[in-house]
This record gives C-alpha cells, structure tokens and sequence, in this order.
C-alpha cells in the first residue's frame, strides 16, 4: 500500500503451487537491499524484490521445530524467534547466505512466549522485547545488550511470580496453564503486547487477561510516564508498527463501528 492507504500490489499467492505459500508467520523488509522476506511455517524463507518478483528460498534448519518471527540483522543475516527445544525457547541468529548458525540468543521457558514476533527497528538498530520480560534489548549477530528498561510500579506488573516461570524445567504445557491461571485471577496483572519508539517517546502496549489495556508513552526529554487510553468505548486493537509520525494497528472487524463513533 502506499502511503496514503492506496493498494499497489502483492506479493506471492496463497496455495501450494510454485509462488504461492500455504501459511506465513511472519515477514521483514531489507531497506538496504530493498529486499521482503516471507517466514514460512514448514521451516523456509521466501526471499523476494520490493515490487514481488521472487529472488530464492531458504531452508531453516529443521531441529528447531518452528519459526514465530523474522528480522534481518544486515544483507546475510536473519533473527528468528522460534519456540525452540526441551521447553526452551530462543532467538536463533542465521546466516542464511552460508546456512550458519551465528548464535543462539536469550533461552526462556516456553510458557513465557506468548508473542509471535519481537522485533522492532529504530534508527537502524534491531531492538528485542518479550513478553514477560520489562527489559528491552539491542540484538547484534554475536548477543544481546540492554538498551532499555520499563519501569512499572507493582500493579502493573509481579516480577517475583514471573520469576518462578523463567527458572522451570517442567512441562512447558503444564507451566503455561498455571500461567494463564495466574493471568486470569490478576496475579500476573498485565504483560506486553507491543514495543516501539520514535526520536521523542518509548510507547509499551500491556495487555491484561482480567483488566483493560494499558498504553504507555515513555518521553525521552522530560524522563515522564504518560499512561493512557486511545478510546473511552474500549475497542480492540493491536499495535503492529511506529515511526516518527504514526501508529500502525490491526484493529477487528467488529470494532470498527465503535471507533467511528469517536472519530
């Protein structure tokens, strides 16, 4: 699409012929190269032209089981987020061009990954957030480092449970359902649902099994907190992407017509 919301052009097809893909995860655009890759859930990575023509494949390797999320660290590298192995999972750093494996970053309890993708660019810069996790991190080919921490005081967030679920070796289908419970009763209050920032704020949005979203608008400048509501009425909506200007969300059918009542 362009700027102004107009429809340009696709690319790929859905099916299972030659072009065409049966389920994506995920996708990431290259603005170095001008490149978009499509993660494929059985394991490839579509590689194609800005404008749709198809460019290669890649095959991931295949002891990793499943690929959540996808970001390019520079023209021959991926990150992908995948649930990974014995419960764990972790961000792998691939060399897609050499089909390397660089490292393997930031191992957690499966119970712990809710978010499909947690990745997010700023100033050229590839950042990594969780889901239970407060603290935001800088992703480079050989580690993480810590670039930012949310500060939320204890009724918004309950470190010390948390903690409990990022130290387990136990089933990871038994630890997720206690988890969920303890989403459900208000013992894990709130957790992210999305990271992003511009040149002037941090912007957080905290999802809640048991009370209403929060967003969060941290300012640079003035070192402030803003907490907030984008609509009186409550509707749904999932924030996908931010720049300096803009908020990009995926916002339900169904809640259209109450936005438009405030609009």
């Amino acid at each position: 699409f362009s700027m102004s919301g107009e429809f340009l052009y696709t690319i790929g097809e859905t099916g299972r012929g030659p072009g065409e893909h049966p389920l994506l995860y995920d996708f990431c655009i290259n603005t170095n190269n001008n490149r978009v890759y499509l993660l494929s859930a059985l394991g490839s990575v579509y590689e194609y032209a800005i404008h749709g023509e198809y460019i290669a494949t890649y095959r991931l390797p295949a002891e990793k089981d499943a690929y959540w999320g996808i970001s390019t660290l520079n023209d021959s590298c991926f990150a992908l987020y995948h649930p990974g192995n014995d419960n764990l999972s972790s961000i792998l750093v691939w060399d897609f061009k050499n089909s390397n494996e660089l490292s393997l970053l930031y191992e957690c309890d499966m119970s712990l990954s809710l978010k499909h993708n947690a990745f997010n660019n700023y100033n050229d810069t590839m950042y990594f957030w969780s889901t239970f996790d407060t603290q935001v991190y800088k992703l480079a080919t050989d580690g993480l480092s810590n670039a930012f921490s949310w500060n939320l005081d204890n009724s918004l967030w309950n470190d010390d449970i948390l903690k409990g679920f990022k130290t387990t070796t136990s089933n990871s289908v038994v630890a997720n359902d206690r988890l969920i419970n303890c989403m459900a009763d208000g013992s894990v209050p709130y957790f992210f649902v999305f990271n992003g920032e511009n040149d002037l704020y941090r912007y957080a949005q905290l999802g809640s099994l048991k009370n209403k979203p929060i967003n969060i608008l941290y300012n640079k400048r003035s070192n402030e907190y803003i907490l907030f509501n984008f609509w009186s009425n409550d509707a749904a909506y999932t924030p996908l992407y931010m720049d300096e200007n803009y908020l990009l969300s995926e916002l339900p059918t169904k809640e259209i017509e109450k936005i438009k009542l405030e609009l």
